[in-house]
């Protein structure tokens, strides 16, 4: 029973649990005759939360799927809140006893929650539940759903500190603000929005999927599609939309997303290949310690070189000759992996307290890699460190802006952007920003067009990223085929080794479109040039992948292991490859042996590099079917 009594016309029956911010009880009504419940804020919530902005807000939402408000009492301090009882358990408890959920089902659920969110993100401001996970997931005694126990934010503003609490389930910029929101910082820099709940919704039906809490910080989660989950396809590729870690690559809203579902036949793979660019990712991550001393320059006797101006001259150096609009992805890691170390190696640091220019400038360098890569909170610290350096070097203020915007940041990217133009700012950059701010903002017409404008002339050092924003701008204002049109034309129109970054660029778009048959072109010139990356060898195999045209696929893949000695992953792609070719076949002409050839020479190299093969979701997936052939009788010989 409650150490408190509540006036007339409630009575407390029982304590049922804790929810996201307080105890939760059964009581009766006696006006209405029927059971409700009582949930004591937590003491020390009391004082961060509004909680009568809270409850006007909940008693005003009228749904089916939601419990309805009835009153805010507060007693001697304490506040309670009296809403519905709802009949049933929720998720977590069939979670719990391992119960197993048709598609059938999970379907029915997923569409009943997007029409609750979809009713709250459209109020007027939107509400966020911004705790979304299955323990606040009801199923009713008619098999309906109740989204149940807010964490209620208005626009992603009120209640700050209270949001990500429920961190397995919570979104990356969720769980970003929480740790701000503890550190003591600031966390309005950081704006949540639908989509915040989109992903937790995605987050709770991978956990019932396959069981597996989704923590936004885990760096070893396998995507579904790696998984033998016993779902569908298409099931398979709204979930995992929707858990994309970058917000603008998520659903745009909740409506989009039960239009999905609407039309489930067009989320098959063979539908949706390779919407997302493929990217080389062979190289093993480097670790670096902020404050260890034994990581130093790579490229870099230390023996030799023991003076920092040195070490600084060659990495700077270094950078300026990065062709970043034609590297590969890896040699940009590397790149700002060793900016890193030396700015956090004891050795070097008394000389950058002694030299802030050369400091200021590894900085800058470190900073454009990490801006390149999308490393956007790291890229902003270095930056910032360099603006200390260098008060009036516009570049700095401009890549500042640009960082700002892609955190969301808009207001500090205005800042940035005016300081910058006091500093003579070049107009196609200032274009870029004001394109990238559109965007981001969702005025995603004006940043196509003006993108495009600023494509026709902008600086090499900020190509890669005006073409990032334009084919971003170019999908979500349905700009695709216009814009694989125009990079087709500019690289018509320039030198063969300008013309592999716009070849390169029209591929990225025409893949996510699944027009395969212009990315294999755009992607068979580069490859005639001699300029081919490893990325654009493994997207070259994908579409032909798509096309199911093995021979070629097998070519590409075995050309990679010849140029590639470590290349483990192109030995696993050449054993799916080969297995699906032999799937096709008739089967007195199917024959195995490469596929458990290359799946030996994949756990070789692993072995060899010290990867280990149950981190890696590709290998995981190759041992499962390594293992149905051996159950089937197949063998290597």
């Amino acid at each position: 029973m409650a150490n408190f009594r509540l006036p007339p016309p409630y009575t407390i029956i029982r304590h049922l649990g804790k929810g996201g911010i307080g105890e939760i009880y059964l009581a009766y009504h006696e006006n209405l005759q029927k059971q409700v419940i009582v949930k004591k804020v937590k003491d020390h919530c009391v004082d961060i939360m509004d909680s009568r902005i809270e409850v006007d807000i909940l008693k005003n939402l009228h749904h089916r799927y939601l419990p309805q408000v009835y009153d805010f009492i507060q007693i001697n301090g304490g506040i309670y809140t009296v809403m519905d009882y709802i009949p049933g358990h929720d998720l977590e408890y069939y979670c719990n006893r391992q119960m197993h959920f048709s598609e059938e089902q999970l379907l029915f659920w997923m569409q009943q929650l997007l029409e609750v969110l979809d009713y709250l993100h459209t109020r007027k401001p939107p509400i966020l539940h911004c705790d979304i996970k299955p323990a606040n997931i009801m199923i009713q005694e008619d098999g309906d759903v109740c989204l149940i126990d807010f964490n209620i934010s208005i626009d992603g503003e009120s209640n700050k500190e209270l949001i990500g609490l429920s961190s397995q389930f919570a979104s990356p910029e969720q769980a970003k603000k929480a740790e701000m929101i503890l550190a003591g910082k600031d966390g309005n820099r950081i704006h949540l929005d639908g989509r915040s709940d989109l992903y937790s919704l995605g987050a709770v039906f991978y956990f019932l999927m396959t069981g597996i809490y989704p923590d936004a910080k885990r760096k070893d989660l396998i995507e579904l599609k790696y998984l033998d989950h016993g779902y569908s396809n298409e099931l398979e590729n709204i979930v995992t939309k929707a858990m994309q870690p970058d917000i603008h690559k998520r659903f745009k809203n909740a409506k989009e997303m039960q239009k999905a579902l609407e039309h489930l036949e067009q989320w098959s793979s063979s539908r949706l290949f390779k919407k997302k660019v493929l990217k080389a990712t062979a190289i093993a991550a480097v670790t670096v310690s902020v404050f260890g001393g034994t990581l130093f320059y790579r490229s870099v006797d230390e023996r030799k070189y023991r003076d920092f101006a040195d070490v600084a001259d060659i990495y700077v150096e270094k950078e300026a000759d990065c062709d970043y609009k034609n590297s590969e992805t890896s040699e940009i890691e590397i790149l700002y992996d060793d900016g890193i170390a030396i700015l956090n190696t004891k050795k070097y640091q008394k000389y950058l307290k002694r030299d802030s220019q050369r400091k200021e400038e590894v900085l800058y360098a470190a900073a454009k890699a990490a801006l390149f890569l999308e490393y956007f909170d790291q890229a902003e610290d270095l930056l910032q460190e360099a603006v200390n350096c260098d008060e009036e070097n516009a570049e700095l203020y401009r890549d500042l802006a640009i960082t700002e915007a892609s955190l969301g940041d808009y207001e500090q990217a205005e800042n940035y952007l005016r300081e910058a133009k006091k500093r003579n700012l070049k107009e196609e950059d200032v274009s870029l920003i004001r394109a990238e701010i559109d965007l981001l903002q969702g005025d995603v017409q004006t940043a196509y067009f003006m993108a495009e404008k600023v494509l026709e002339n902008t600086s090499d050092d900020l190509m890669f990223h005006t073409v990032h924003v334009f084919l971003q701008a170019a999908q979500e204002s349905g700009h695709m085929e216009e814009g694989i049109s125009f990079l087709q034309q500019k690289a018509e129109s320039m030198p063969v080794s300008s013309q592999v970054f716009w070849l390169r660029s029209a591929a990225r778009m025409a893949l996510q479109m699944n027009e395969t048959e212009v990315a294999g072109e755009c992607l068979e010139k580069i490859a005639e040039t001699g300029l081919v990356l490893l990325e654009d060898r493994y997207n070259l195999d994908a579409v032909y992948e798509e096309q199911q045209n093995w021979d070629k696929s097998i070519k590409i893949l075995e050309k990679i292991t010849e140029e590639y000695k470590t290349e483990y992953r192109a030995c696993i792609r050449l054993a799916y490859v080969n297995y699906q070719w032999n799937n096709d076949r008739r089967p007195a002409d199917r024959t195995y042996k490469q596929v458990f050839l290359w799946y030996e020479k994949a756990k070789e190299i692993m072995e060899q590099s010290g990867i280990n093969e149950e981190k890696d979701a590709d290998m995981v997936q190759l041992k499962k079917i390594i293992s149905q052939l051996e159950e089937l009788g197949w063998r290597a010989e």
